[in-house]
């Protein structure tokens, strides 16, 4: 520790008691922890009487509304409290090791603790005569625990004192708080007061008063929670501490839900805590567009899928009773189809008063990771167990050549392992190399190469009976491939910089692929790119290539490239030393892969596509070096054979309407020099939008001729009849047209028939179309267009459905009129 004594102010988030928050008046997922730490220093004498004297005489706390718990077996604590400060036995509770006993696990440092509590008065609590520090009522309010670590737990269990003996002490300031407000509950303290007043404010849902005072906390607590992680970079995701953001978020929208809160309200309800939390927390302040803008997108994403989801839960639990036990399988479907996370269905389970099948919840889960851990084909699933081999020497920074020993190879999964090797192992988004083995005056093909935690490199073969073990073999790495898959990996570094640069810190990798043809990098942004900020960070990224950036890499002490600034990915486990890239002074990250030895080479960088993977999560699609040019030639071929069928259409469309219209000709180049790739491409993109337009005004020109043609065959076929049903139908049998086309047809003839039913048949080929509508009075239940239709056409080997006032369908012959008509008669009937 840099300091023997030392006070903090930190803020939590602790979502393991989260079904507590909002039941009682003190549970919370963001806390603020204030606290004091003696390392090897004062001990438990001077922390007794140091927590005891900012009681009594800082705050001044009646001394006859504090209690003391202490551990069972330490007496010494127990002395000091009575012989010391003076505390009468009576408030001095003896409480057992679940209670008061702290260990951060099974092992290590431990020790016991000693609580201070608030009473709030008997007419409080549960009334028994028992009743202390301990019970479960509300009457008692811990508020200060003095942790003494005095021992290490060995793992049999066995204490062993520690050589300093060290203080830890923390107490909620929003408990403090209540008390010193004299307030009913944590969220009557101005720690809440705004934001609890503003979820009453909206209020409006039809629940009990202390379901609606629960629901109230939770959206206080969880929308304070939600801002602060925010504020401090946490995204939400589907993993880890991304996941619990995003738990909390959908747990206070649902809570919302119960309120009768209209529209998207988690962003208003913010607006409150930046201004109660502005001065003490500035950052939240500073991140508050950003802060806005996720919280927005992840309401507006879960109440899509939320009202379903609620439909779906309230047929489950139809007949759902108190006691009975809710299937794991539906609450996975909740989960995988709703985006329910299981705990908020436990909850509304909970509700009802039954449980949830969790062992039976989990199955499902993990048999659904097991079909994508299957389904994604890996042949990293043939290695062998970490261990077996040990680390390969990897030699593929400096050289793609090396001779090296064959160690073992596996030959039902042909995985070779070499001594050492200038193969790249897959890993950190790039992907592994391929080359040639050769042995013997022969070569081998390498067509993968895969690795393992314990560093053993393994390269796949094609040939494994011609590769030896102990055999001397020369192994070389596809030179190309290498270079094409070392660009794309340093045009991801640029990008990942130049993404913080134009859109925030908060743009950080969630995951990369680079291969020879393509990059892919996902990352943390709550809403799509714009085109400016695409053009600005693929200019941006050029520019750093333009600029001719040296590139290097150091291995140094993890400390130290932390404190240099290097980019590290969340979740990562890194070990004392790391291998640092970095290019001039623009980017630096934490990276095992092949680069660039200068920025130069890698030619240029052309972002492809920008799209969606997840709720504040983004996707950039890019190719750089020899890739751009490839990527504007393939563009440039797609943009050709699409003008050409645009042309084949317009002549066609010529032919049909006997007008006259202007082909374009043909006045680019399609084959441009190098360079000119992009405004070539411009050219042809133009030019096929121009021809598209085109044939739009063709088609509209036909379809509206068409429509006019058929309306007048239909005023003379219209024939509407009053024996079918207990409605008009209006009939008629036309020509052959299109679906659109007999659509129109049909609007028009149910105007004419008033109140009831159309009927309309297109002949053409052999095969009749059908179209069947009520009107607005007529379709319901009983005569739904859909279920009639289909139930007409089924006995003759047709198809048919649609909606209760209109629908379509088929038959591959040509029935009589007659015959329809009786079909429809028995349908109604």
């Amino acid at each position: 520790a840099p300091y023997p004594r030392i006070t903090s102010v930190q803020k939590c988030v602790r979502t393991s008691d989260i079904e507590e928050v909002g039941n009682t008046p003190r549970h919370h997922t963001f806390f603020e922890m204030l606290g004091n730490f003696s390392f090897g220093d004062y001990f438990k004498k001077d922390a007794i009487a140091w927590g005891y004297e900012w009681m009594t005489k800082v705050v001044n706390l009646p001394k006859d509304r504090l209690w003391m718990a202490v551990y069972k077996n330490d007496q010494e604590a127990w002395d000091i409290w009575k012989n010391d400060i003076g505390i009468s036995a009576n408030h001095i509770v003896k409480l057992d090791e679940e209670n008061n006993f702290w260990s951060a696990g099974p092992t290590g440092p431990c020790g016991p603790c000693s609580e201070i509590y608030w009473d709030f008065g008997k007419e409080v609590g549960c009334g028994k005569s028992t009743c202390a520090p301990g019970c479960d009522c509300d009457r008692f309010l811990e508020i200060w625990n003095l942790v003494f670590m005095e021992y290490n737990r060995d793992e049999k269990g066995k204490l062993h004192p520690l050589p300093n003996k060290n203080v830890d002490t923390g107490m909620g300031l929003e408990r403090i708080a209540q008390i010193l407000q004299n307030v009913p509950s944590n969220f009557h303290t101005d720690l809440f007061a705004p934001i609890y007043r503003w979820a009453k404010s909206q209020s409006k849902g039809n629940i009990s008063t202390r379901e609606h005072e629960r629901s109230l906390r939770i959206v206080s607590d969880h929308a304070r929670s939600a801002v602060f992680l925010l504020g401090d970079a946490v995204i939400p995701s589907n993993s880890g501490r991304g996941y619990v953001l995003r738990r909390i978020l959908r747990r206070a929208i649902m809570h919302g839900e119960r309120l009768g809160i209209t529209g998207l309200f988690l962003p208003k309800i913010a607006s409150e805590i930046f201004t109660l939390y502005e001065t003490a927390y500035p950052e939240i302040v500073i991140h508050r567009n950003l802060i806005e803008q996720f919280l927005r997108a992840e309401e507006e994403h879960f109440r899509e899928t939320l009202q379903d989801g609620m439909q779906c839960f309230k047929k489950m639990t139809k007949t759902l009773t108190e006691g009975q036990t809710f299937s794991g399988a539906e609450a996975f479907v909740l989960h995988d189809t709703y985006g329910f996370p299981f705990e908020m269905t436990r909850e509304l389970i909970s509700d009802i008063g039954a449980v949830v099948n969790e062992k039976e919840f989990e199955w499902a889960l993990e048999s659904q990771r097991e079909r994508s851990r299957w389904s994604a084909g890996d042949l990293a699933k043939s290695l062998p167990a970490q261990g077996v081999y040990p680390p390969s020497i990897f030699v593929g920074y400096d050289t793609l050549e090396a001779d090296a020993n064959v160690l073992d190879i596996a030959k039902e999964t042909p995985w070779v392992v070499l001594d050492q090797t200038p193969f790249y192992p897959e890993g950190g988004g790039q992907i592994g190399d391929t080359g040639i083995l050769e042995i013997g005056g022969k070569q081998v093909l390498i067509r993968d190469t895969q690795g393992n935690m314990s560093g053993t490199i393994y390269h796949l073969v094609d040939n494994p009976d011609d590769v030896k073990k102990g055999a001397r073999v020369h192994v070389i790495v596809d030179r190309a491939r290498r270079e094409r898959i070392r660009n794309h990996h340093s045009a991801t570094h640029l990008l990942h910089k130049a993404l913080k640069v134009i859109l925030g810190e908060h743009a950080k990798q969630a995951g990369s692929l680079v291969a020879p043809d393509r990059l892919r990098f996902d990352f943390s942004h709550p809403k799509s790119m714009t085109p400016d900020e695409i053009r600005k960070a693929e200019k941006l990224v050029n520019d750093k290539i333009g600029a001719s950036l040296p590139g290097s890499a150091r291995v140094i002490p993890i400390d130290q490239a932390r404190e240099e600034g290097a980019v590290m990915m969340f979740g990562e486990k890194y070990g004392e030393k790391v291998r640092v890239m970095r290019f001039g002074d623009f980017s630096m990250e934490l990276c095992g892969g092949t680069h660039v030895h200068d920025t130069e080479d890698i030619g240029s960088l052309k972002i492809v596509s920008e799209t969606a993977i997840g709720q504040g999560m983004r996707r950039i699609e890019a190719v750089a070096g020899p890739a751009v040019g490839e990527y504007y030639e393939a563009r440039a071929g797609e943009a050709t054979k699409d003008i050409q069928k645009l042309r084949d259409k317009l002549e066609i469309l010529q032919t049909r309407t006997g007008k006259k219209f202007q082909i374009f000709a043909e006045t680019h180049d399609l084959t441009p020099k190098k360079g000119e790739w992009e405004t070539a491409l411009q050219s042809l993109v133009h030019e096929k939008s121009a021809l598209t337009d085109l044939v739009l005004r063709v088609e509209k020109e036909i379809a509206v001729e068409e429509i006019d043609a058929a309306r007048k065959k239909l005023v003379e076929a219209l024939n509407i009849r009053d024996d079918i049903a207990k409605f008009p139908v209006a009939i008629a049998e036309l020509p052959e047209i299109s679906a659109k086309t007999l659509r129109a047809c049909a609007d028009w003839a149910r105007d004419r028939v008033g109140k009831g039913g159309v009927l309309l048949i297109s002949r053409g080929d052999g095969k009749s179309a059908l179209l069947l509508a009520f009107t607005k009075g007529i379709a319901s239940g009983s005569t739904h267009a859909g279920n009639v239709l289909k139930k007409m056409l089924q006995s003759h080997g047709g198809q048919g459905g649609g909606r209760e006032d209109l629908a379509q369908g088929g038959l591959d012959k040509a029935l009589p009129l007659r015959t329809l008509i009786e079909e429809l008669k028995k349908a109604l009937s």
